[in-house]
């Protein structure tokens, strides 16, 4: 829900918020502390967040060295350029968001000609947009692998059809040997009426632009690719963290890596 009205709350400074940022606004605030009630919001955001350092340095590690990163956020400590960077210092990265403040803080924090990055404003329902993009096509070379990003994104979509859609198009425009990342909100007690109630909560604070799916529903998301080790598992699990004892609420943050057959 990277909301582009002022007068609404918007993911990407919710986000913001979660993470110990100063990018929000009070109606922000208020729908993220609204959600902290019944999910541990925060935590998740910081798993979350570590879920795409560990990834992006894994895939950098492999040989990759150009990625888009859809629904990049307000930029924060170690991003996707600064983590792969430290791989492959030439690494290119197209950071893509439709959620103005993003754009903003984006464009003061890393300019509007940096050399190896670029920021575009864009909503990942529009595959083609984001592809074809002036910026896109200067950095990223699609006769190359290339790594597409999608932290926290896809449960912003609700119609399971729709998700498996978009991501043939984001898929088909790539080469085999590319990688997709996948970080996404799963719903981990499908069958308590307590969790029911809460999942109703959050869905109605979002306006009804989320969707928590089971490890069921997300597995067609990775149609055409092979899944890396462990899986699409907790993304705690993923970085090879112990998982610790924790009641996130109805959800938990789970992810996975895989690479286009």
């Amino acid at each position: 829900m990277n909301n582009q009205n002022s007068d609404k709350p918007s993911s990407a400074r919710m986000y913001d918020y979660w993470l110990g940022g100063h990018h929000h606004s009070p109606i922000d605030r208020a729908a993220a502390q609204a959600i902290e009630g019944m999910i541990d919001a925060r935590a998740l955001a910081q798993i979350n967040r570590q879920f795409l350092k560990d990834t992006v340095s894994w895939i950098a590690q492999q040989g990759i060295n150009q990625f888009i990163d859809v629904g990049s956020g307000i930029p924060t400590q170690e991003n996707v350029h600064e983590v792969a960077q430290k791989v492959n210092p030439k690494t290119r990265v197209v950071y893509v968001d439709n959620d103005p403040t993003a754009i903003i803080h984006s464009r003061s924090i890393l300019g509007v000609n940096h050399p190896t990055v670029a920021i575009i404003q864009a909503d990942m329902r529009e595959p083609n947009t984001i592809l074809t993009h002036f910026d896109t096509q200067r950095l990223i070379d699609f006769s190359q692998p290339v790594a597409l990003l999608f932290f926290a994104m896809l449960h912003f979509v609700p119609d399971n059809e729709e998700v498996y859609h978009l991501m043939r198009q984001y898929r088909d425009a790539t080469i085999r040997g590319s990688y997709l990342v996948v970080s996404h909100g799963v719903d981990t007690q499908p069958n308590d009426t307590t969790r029911a109630v809460e999942r109703e909560s959050v869905r109605q604070i979002y306006q009804g632009n989320v969707a928590m799916r089971s490890v069921d529903d997300v597995q067609p998301i990775w149609d055409g690719y092979q899944l890396m080790k462990p899986g699409f598992v907790s993304a705690q699990i993923w970085s090879g963290k112990q998982k610790m004892p924790h009641d996130y609420g109805p959800g938990d943050i789970y992810g996975g890596i895989g690479r286009k057959l």
